[in-house]
């Protein structure tokens, strides 16, 4: 287990302070005063958050991590609030092309999101029920689950291969429609599994204190990354699952930084850079145009900023989503919750179609479009739903649920298991109906694995036992 020492705890507080700094300099040089001010009230409250939070074990608390996270990583979600000066946003209409509404719509989410925070932080501090629960797979070795995890990925892309003709008309798959993709054929199961390789790798990095050291390790994981992304075409997932290896990193050598740790880091950017290529330009078009592979990297990892200051201001659906509400759409009422329910249930049993999850809603709702989904906040869907009162106690459940996964880890700091499903839960988890969606396609399968371990140490437990009684 990794603790928040002193040091580390000034580091991370450090950080959030630089930023109010920032944000502060610019109120005063700059001109869009209402949202410097907005996003000072953001970094003041995750800052505030990470100092009361700040305890011996706080990285096992999913609060403090998804604040540190808001500093860190994801800060690329609200930075590029501080330097844009018209901003448009392209997702609802003409209305977008409004400067003035576009400010409005960064001003709100960025409360809103404070005040999720707020409560979120409350909720976590009213949870005091300790528990005593203990995971069946301490000590337990994941090296032979986790190779057998891979193989099925593998073999599962192949079958994906096969089936779509060949990797180019795979990986176009995300150019179609959703009537015309090869899972509507054959059902998504197969892609579910091609990229389950991942899971299979951070099982063993938690679990072998020599699986580091293997020469098959970064292999492995990187085939499985490569998998992953062929079949999905989501490069936040290659972030989710360098973050998830990282984690199990930390958690062996319990150490954060390391020379190898930054030189990964910056391949990591670079990837990230051409993956946006691809992902943007899409693959029919490079294979078309050609792209160089000897292209600079400075190019790629200006690329990658321009497009994730794209898709916080100009292609935000969260942005969009608020200015509909404030030209008089009609909230939800809960009706993108509804998907949730049906997550765990095949689309093959249903008689019809399964109710739509936030982001399929935001593309329809905002302009029509029904083959696509548009990444939407939880904190945004909340109050596309309930309003404030959406807002509030999305954040105390979160809050809540934080509470009690935190007791849970503190009490299994050496649970496989439960380090998986954890850092799972912190990098993928939200109260939104899109984050329920990409937690359990991780969740299921793990709970699978510990029921099935379960069993076999329950069957074993019983067998010793009438061994036992037997003399």
């Amino acid at each position: 287990m990794i603790e928040l020492t002193a040091t580390r705890q000034a580091s991370v507080v450090s950080l959030g302070v630089i930023y109010i700094l920032l944000a502060l300099s610019l109120f005063f040089w700059g001109s869009n005063h209402l949202i410097y001010l907005s996003v000072l009230l953001f970094v003041c409250t995750l800052t505030l958050s990470l100092f009361v939070l700040g305890q011996r074990y706080a990285l096992l608390n999913p609060v403090y991590v998804f604040c540190l996270l808001q500093l860190s990583l994801y800060s690329l979600n609200w930075l590029p609030f501080l330097f844009v000066v018209n901003p448009s946003n392209d997702t609802y209409g003409s209305v977008g092309l409004d400067t003035q509404s576009v400010k409005d719509a960064i001003v709100a989410l960025n409360m809103l999101t404070s005040l999720w925070l707020a409560c979120a932080v409350l909720g976590n501090f009213a949870w005091r029920v300790k528990t005593s629960w203990r995971a069946a797979d301490v000590g337990l070795n994941y090296r032979s689950v986790a190779l057998a995890i891979i193989a099925i990925a593998i073999g599962s892309f192949v079958v994906l291969v096969g089936e779509a003709g060949s990797l180019f008309e795979l990986m176009i798959q995300r150019e179609m429609t959703r009537e015309d993709r090869l899972a509507a054929d054959i059902g998504r199961h197969w892609f579910a599994f091609a990229q389950m390789g991942v899971l299979g790798v951070a099982l063993w990095g938690f679990s072998d204190v020599k699986a580091f050291k293997s020469r098959l390790f970064l292999p492995l994981f990187i085939l499985v990354l490569l998998i992953g992304f062929m079949v999905s075409g989501n490069r936040t997932s290659i972030v989710m699952s360098c973050l998830l290896i990282y984690a199990a990193w930390a958690f062996r050598s319990k150490r954060l930084f390391s020379s190898n740790v930054l030189v990964l880091s910056g391949v990591l950017v670079i990837g990230l850079g051409f993956a946006s290529v691809v992902r943007e330009e899409g693959v029919s078009k490079l294979q078309a145009s050609g792209y160089d592979p000897s292209a600079q990297e400075v190019g790629l990892f200006e690329k990658l900023i321009r497009l994730r200051s794209e898709r916080a201001v100009e292609g935000s659906a969260s942005l969009g989503i608020l200015m509909a509400l404030k030209q008089d759409m009609p909230y939800l009422l809960g009706e993108s919750y509804r998907s949730i329910a049906y997550i765990p249930v095949p689309s093959a049993m249903l008689a019809n179609t399964k109710p739509p999850a936030g982001g399929r809603l935001a593309a329809k709702r905002l302009s029509g479009r029904t083959d696509t989904a548009w990444p939407v906040s939880p904190v945004v869907e909340a109050y596309w739903n309930f309003g404030i009162v959406g807002v509030v106690l999305t954040g105390l459940i979160y809050g809540l649920l934080s509470g009690f996964i935190s007791r849970v880890m503190i009490n299994n700091p050496t649970s496989t298991m439960m380090l998986v499903g954890y850092v799972s839960y912190v990098t993928t988890f939200s109260v939104g109906s899109d984050g329920f969606y990409k937690f359990f396609q991780v969740a299921i399968p793990l709970g699978v694995i510990y029921f099935l371990i379960s069993i076999f140490f329950l069957m074993r437990r019983q067998l010793f036992s009438v061994g036992s009684n037997a003399y």
